[in-house]
């Protein structure tokens, strides 16, 4: 079977699959040797290039059983292990290279990069290292966001820019580098612990910022931290476990009750809403972002269009996780 490491199915044209890649390039920077690797393989494979959000440079257009000599050409790793993982760590200039800055946003981006980078989450996650409160990297609406002030590190949690737009919270402010790793790790321990299929902010709407807040402050600080009354009426106490209601996804499913067996008019949404065990099935199938607005609304005979692949052994891995049930 074709390695597909680290690639991603970009749009089918005429039948013909073309995928993508995209090297890690930690907070943006590339040498001379780098940038002269990518023209040539660009140039060998006749692909096109692509500078992403993220401070990468995508390569585009490439055959199913190019990728993998394309990888060895490139002697660089893939930026992403999948698509629930930290996909990545947008860092600023900071005290490096800017005038403005206020800390140092490069050593402590490519910290947290070797920390996380590609690290499989519940969901997907993305960190933003701001050097000062213009927030260039964008920290504010990111899952994780860091920016720089005179008296330290603010730390922002829960944010999203993407189709359901959210701002982070502030978590903690005049932060040590030290500090920050810390309160960062412990972060993202209480998210792998208590997140479904959900991004950190939606985890944190769930259980309310101020018991999260709680549980993460006790754990940072070794003492009791009760939640803030103010910011939440409902909340739990310190270090409790968060509540076992259903995890509200970040979609809306609109198709109803599933009814078994599955078929091709199911929506996505409603399945992994209904049957939870069957995340790792789709996942399997190549279909990672299934948190998504577009995913989550889907039906499946869609989702298998989209992705160029056949219906009838997935609808057969679904049915089948149900037993006689899904039969």
């Amino acid at each position: 079977m074709t390695s597909l490491r680290g690639a991603n199915l970009q749009k089918i044209r005429n039948g013909e699959k073309r995928y993508a890649v995209t090297p890690s390039l930690p907070a943006g920077f590339i040498s001379p040797q780098q940038m002269k690797k990518y023209a040539e393989v660009a140039e060998k494979y006749k692909l096109t290039m692509k500078v992403t959000s993220a401070q990468r440079i995508m390569m585009i257009g490439m055959k199913e059983e190019e990728v993998e000599p394309i990888w060895e050409d490139l002697g660089m790793n893939p930026a992403m292990s999948s698509p629930t993982c930290v996909r990545s760590v947008k860092t600023c200039p900071g005290t490096t290279f800017c005038k403005r800055g206020r800390q140092d946003s490069v050593k402590v981006g490519i910290e947290l990069d070797k920390r996380y980078g590609g690290v499989e989450m519940p969901h997907k996650m993305k960190m933003g290292v701001s050097g000062c409160p213009n927030s260039c990297a964008e920290s504010i609406v990111r899952d994780i966001g860091l920016v720089g002030h005179n008296d330290g590190w603010k730390l922002y949690v829960g944010g999203n820019a993407g189709g359901r737009p959210r701002i982070g919270d502030l978590l903690a402010e005049n932060l040590s580098d030290d500090d920050a790793y810390k309160l960062v790790d412990i972060v993202i321990v209480y998210y792998k612990r208590f997140a479904d299929l959900e991004r950190l902010g939606d985890l944190i709407e769930r259980v309310g910022f101020a018991s999260f807040r709680a549980a993460i402050m006790t754990e940072f600080t070794g003492q009791a931290v009760a939640p803030e009354a103010a910011k939440k009426v409902e909340v739990q106490s310190a270090g409790s476990e968060p509540s076992s209601e259903p995890v509200k996804l970040a979609f809306a499913p609109q198709g109803g009750k599933v009814t078994l067996p599955i078929t091709g008019d199911s929506i996505i949404g409603d399945i992994i809403t209904e049957y939870p065990h069957t995340v790792p099935v789709f996942r399997s199938f190549g279909m990672g972002c299934l948190g998504c607005n577009a995913a989550g609304n889907e039906p499946i005979h869609k989702a298998c269009d989209i992705h160029g692949m056949e219906m009838a052994p997935l609808l057969a891995a679904l049915n089948g996780s149900f037993g006689s049930k899904g039969k």
